[in-house]
């Protein structure tokens, strides 16, 4: 059994709602099974955030076992 969730946010070179939606909409599913939930977010702007825009979400579920099942997704970009 899943006993914990934990994950980040982030975007680069998009509006920072962009993960505060990503966190609302996973938290909602998630909370339905499970009260132990937090993911946080990351934004970054500026040149510091390289040349490509985007967002994504990593997420980490630790079982009552000590076994870690782990996700990502991030955007797509036009390729040119």
């Amino acid at each position: 059994m899943v006993k914990r969730i934990r994950g980040t946010a982030f975007t680069c070179k998009v509006s920072p709602a962009m993960a505060n939606r990503a966190v609302e909409s996973a938290k909602g599913v998630m909370l339905k099974f499970l009260p132990d939930v937090y993911i946080n977010t990351d934004q970054n702007k500026g040149k510091i955030s390289g040349n490509s825009p985007g967002y994504g979400i990593n997420l980490i579920a630790e079982t009552t076992e000590g076994v870690f099942f782990t996700t990502e997704a991030m955007s797509c970009s036009k390729t040119e």
